[in-house]
């Protein structure tokens, strides 16, 4: 017995509005402010992502009054309960009395990783702006079914120098739609540090993030290497200075307070023993009363010591009380700063940089005295300019302890964020490429580098795709911003200076970046796409590279130009106000409304948000932001719904809307463009704009079989035009439906039997062919299969009224011992065209029955190639067909072998049959092993089989 259920299901997209509180928002905004810019972008689930505008009456300045509006309006941002899923994180009050909040998404207690919402008040406490990057309907089982320390082994194994776990957190993270468990584990080690995220249910390492960035106090002098002196450069006279723990104290911290004495007040009061507590020998117990051990792995880790919280990564503290070292505490609110040598070794051996009075211009390179001096004060410059130009306060905004280590061998530089340290090469020459100067020897090499600390510290851009290549771009932006600050320098090149040879060359230009081998736009061949596995050999999708596109963009905002045809005005006529100005908005845009995995995109919209909520009075800065982002080709993104699924021919009238509200004032027309994939129809339809920033356009089913794609066309002022392309399909051709179904041998259906199964398939149109057809098992019984094969299996195109099998393999089922004979048994399979779902068919069989086909041979007009047995084979099969009477007793038949080449192997019959049921041998000896196709042709009929030889 077997059953064959067709469930033929239509889909078609439907506009889901969040109609009254959207509009509510909408009212409200154009009540308190008439002449504001409104403007909402929507993600892919419908709800709010960006919106702007003026949200809320005055005094939205304090937390209690954010989460009562964000519970009022919560469903517009697809948030479930306010108070159970946000964690507030931060609040920042900038200069001007505006408020930033930051939220963190969590569920059922558990952070979510790189995902929040963050709310933007304007000075009077007006809600002005919300970004809302919150993951949606997380399904996760929230109980680990690993340990953290065993998270932490396989963790290790991906970093090669000396590390230690600084942070073991238990999270959840979300790429697309999909939500993991993971343990987040931090590991520091010199000189690379990494995040590692760890499936906390099957130990599979889900992604790596690299956390290392390439690239009595007194007043003394010295030189750097380009022979500038240094009038006011801090040092410290004496050994009397505190610190300065580079490789910190929290790793002794760590290792004490998780394994160690806990009953101490402070981690110098720890002391590790084997002994202490109730364990076994061997053994520490914890802070949580358990027993721990690591083969001893932390006891004699490099930055412990001996018995006692000592980090010997570092020189020890110095005797000698009557030199100078380059220690500077004149500004600890900004952080101290310590700056010690690797010189000729890779942070195998650090020392101080000391001189016995306070002039450091040895020109014995050494003694570090020159790169000391260079890096040591550029530092300080660099956090001054932080200060006192946008009031934040050393590189995490509350003062962090700075490390500095210059002359480590090799052609780079580092932000260690895990450490808070920064270290520069000895440089030197390269072969084939290039002679250098000691990397600390460029002031914007070292404003890049502590960039990268403030950036890991605020928007916390992970160093991989756009977000990375964004992270590199703001380096690049304030490495030029704090050169120009130190000597006036306005050259948009980086580390002109410390080149020897070739004269003249820069790493990059961020006025030019195809220069050196960068892209300015989204479209140029230097252009690296976005990657799942970011490695160093694809630059980490991008980073170094890809950051010539914001370059340009701020470059652009500073000096103006025509870009790709678009003519983009500065911030200002006056270029030192434009690059105030330009400044001021970025450092915003990164501290405050940026977050960890944004992509160009998302940094357009949120740069569009810095503007309008803290420039409200200059519209022509957004003006210029908007510009700039549309001539490196990152437009607006836009909420596109059109059709899809299956609609029969000429059927029925079709909509599509596109949600241009992004585009706001500069908005001018939009197409919707509709073509077959065999290229037999092509129309092109304008669209008409509601007053709700909708674009819309009506047309009918066209009356013909194929497949359709849909792109849309928006023209805005200034040129532009943008396409974006494949925004979705539907079908006309078909419906594809099961034929019917078979198992390799026909064999009785027996408990705790492996079945290989094939399903054939049938396309009932007349005309169109369906193209690039998969079928996928997506729900079975439970009861009795132990494992079933979900994988999805290729049918390629299958023409119309053609009957066919999956190309190659098997659907593989595998019956429990304990099925119960009788039993029937469903399963469900979905029929996808072109990556997308159209129908679903459930098919049934009866445990203990045979599922050999019943042949009707007088029916007229009956054709059906049965499945070869045996199958697979060697070296002879059986081929069953059987020919309906029709009209006449004989009908024309051609029987054809084909290799999995398509080239004809064996043609077993090509002639007159008579009606009935037919059986040929086909003897492989003479083919080599392999898949081959049995095609069977009778006058309008057409089915093939896959068969397999064996030897």
């Amino acid at each position: 017995m077997r059953r064959i259920i067709i469930q033929m299901m239509i889909l078609l997209m439907m506009n889901v509005v969040h109609s009254k509180t959207m509009d509510d928002l909408k009212s409200l905004s154009y009540t308190l402010d008439p002449q504001e810019k409104f403007w909402a972008t929507k993600n892919e689930n419908g709800h709010v992502k960006y919106i702007h505008g003026v949200l809320s009456e005055p005094g939205y300045q304090n937390v209690n009054a954010i989460q009562n509006f964000m519970d009022e309006y919560k469903t517009v941002f697809g948030i479930q309960s306010v108070y159970k899923d946000l964690v507030l994180k931060k609040v920042f009050e900038s200069q001007n009395g505006q408020a930033h909040f930051l939220f963190q998404q969590q569920f059922r207690g558990i952070p979510v990783l790189y995902r929040d919402l963050k709310v933007h008040t304007n000075s009077i406490g007006q809600i002005s702006s919300i970004s809302n990057q919150l993951a949606q309907q997380i399904h996760v089982d929230p109980i680990p079914a690993i340990s953290k320390s065993f998270a932490r082994e396989i963790a290790r194994e991906r970093v090669e120098n000396r590390t230690l776990v600084q942070d073991n957190l238990l999270s959840i993270y979300v790429n697309g739609n999909a939500a993991r468990l993971v343990y987040k584990l931090d590991l520091a080690g010199i000189p690379i540090s990494k995040t590692i995220l760890v499936d906390a249910h099957s130990g599979e390492i889900v992604k790596e993030i690299m956390q290392t960035v390439e690239e009595g106090p007194t007043i003394g002098q010295g030189i750097t290497n380009l022979g500038t002196i240094i009038d006011s450069l801090q040092m410290y006279s004496g050994n009397g200075f505190a610190g300065p723990n580079l490789y910190p104290d929290y790793l002794c911290a760590a290792f004490c307070w998780d394994y160690g004495d806990c009953g101490g007040e402070s981690f110098p009061d720890c002391e590790f023993s084997f002994d202490q507590g109730s364990c076994d020998e061997g053994f520490i117990e914890d802070c949580a009363g358990d027993c721990w051990n690591d083969d001893l792995y932390f006891y004699w880790f490099w930055a412990l010591g001996d018995d006692f919280c000592q980090t010997n990564a570092q020189p020890e503290h110095p005797e000698t009380d009557s030199v100078f070292y380059l220690v500077d505490e004149s500004a600890s609110n900004l952080g101290n700063i310590y700056t010690i040598s690797s010189f000729g070794t890779e942070f195998g051996l650090l020392y101080w940089i000391a001189s016995e009075d306070s002039l450091f211009n040895s020109g014995d390179s050494t003694t570090s005295e020159r790169s000391g001096t260079e890096a040591h004060y550029y530092i300080r410059r660099g956090l001054d300019y932080f200060y006192d130009s946008h009031g934040y306060a050393g590189v995490n905004g509350a003062g962090a302890r700075l490390g500095v280590v210059v002359d480590f061998t090799g052609f780079n530089a580092y932000y260690n964020q895990l450490f808070d340290v920064t270290s520069y090469g000895l440089g030197g020459t390269f072969p084939g490429l290039w002679t250098t100067l000691p990397w600390s020897a460029d002031p914007d090499i070292v404003g890049h580098e502590i960039t990268h600390g403030i950036t890991m510290h605020s928007s916390g851009l992970l160093y991989q795709n756009h977000a990375g290549a964004l992270n590199e771009s703001l380096s690049d932006m304030f490495g030029y911003l704090i050169e120009y600050d130190i000597t006036g320098n306005t050259s948009w090149e980086l580390a002109v200076e410390m080149f020897l040879e070739p004269v003249g060359y820069a790493l990059r230009d961020l006025s030019d970046p195809p220069a050196h081998g960068q892209p300015d736009h989204m479209s140029h061949a230097n252009y690296i796409p976005q990657t799942v596995n970011p490695t160093p050999d694809n630059d980490y999708g991008g980073v170094h590279t890809n950051s010539g596109i914001p370059n340009k963009v701020f470059y652009l905002m500073v000096e103006g130009g025509t870009h790709y045809g678009w003519q983009v005005d500065p911030l200002d006529e006056n270029i030192d106000l434009s690059r105030e100005l330009a400044a001021e908005l970025t450092f915003i845009w990164n501290t405050q409304y940026l977050s960890p995995e944004d992509e160009f995109w998302d940094a357009r919209e949120k740069m569009l948000l810095v503007a309008a909520d803290h420039f409200p009075d200059n519209p022509n800065i957004w003006s210029s932001v908007y510009t700039a982002w549309a001539s490196v080709g990152v437009n607006p993104q836009v909420d596109i719904s059109v059709p899809s699924g299956y609609f029969e021919p000429g059927s029925d009238t079709l909509e599509a809307t596109v949600d241009v509200s992004s585009y706001g004032e500069q908005f001018i027309s939009a197409r919707l463009s509709v073509t077959a994939t065999d290229s037999s129809v092509m129309d092109t339809l304008d669209m008409s704009l509601n007053a709700d920033g909708l674009a819309q356009c009506f047309f009918p089913v066209p009356d013909i079989e194929a497949l359709f794609r849909m792109a849309v066309h928006i023209e805005a002022n200034g040129g532009l035009n943008v396409t974006y392309d494949f925004v979705g399909q539907f079908l006309t051709a078909g419906p594809v439906s099961i034929h019917g179904f078979s198992f390799v041998d026909n064999p009785q259906i027996m408990p705790g039997m492996t079945l290989l199964m094939s399903i054939e398939l049938i396309n009932q149109g007349s005309t169109g062919t369906v193209p690039n057809v998969y079928t996928q098992i997506v729900d079975y019984d439970t009861s009795c299969f132990s494992i079933v094969d979900i994988n999805t299996h290729s049918y390629g195109d299958i023409l119309p009224g053609e009957i066919i099998e999956q190309e190659a393999g098997f659907f593989i089922l595998i019956l429990d011992d304990g099925c119960e004979l009788n039993t029937e048994l469903f399963l469900t399979l979905n029929i996808m065209v072109s990556g997308k779902f159209y129908w679903s068919d459930t098919i049934s069989f009866v445990v203990g029955e045979y599922l050999a086909a019943e042949l009707n041979t007088n029916e007229p007009n009956h054709f059906l190639l049965n499945s070869p047995y045996p199958n697979p084979f060697n070296p002879s099969t059986t081929i069953r067909f059987n020919i309906g009477v029709g009209d006449t007793k004989t009908r024309p038949l051609t029987l054809t072998i084909y290799d999995i080449t398509g080239r004809v192997v064996a043609t077993l019959n090509n002639g007159i049959l008579d009606a009935g049921l037919h059986e040929i041998e086909w003897n492989a000896s003479d083919h080599a092993s392999g898949i081959y196709f049995v095609e069977m042709i009778a006058e309008d009929f057409r089915q093939i089989k896959k068969i397999i030889l064996l030897k």
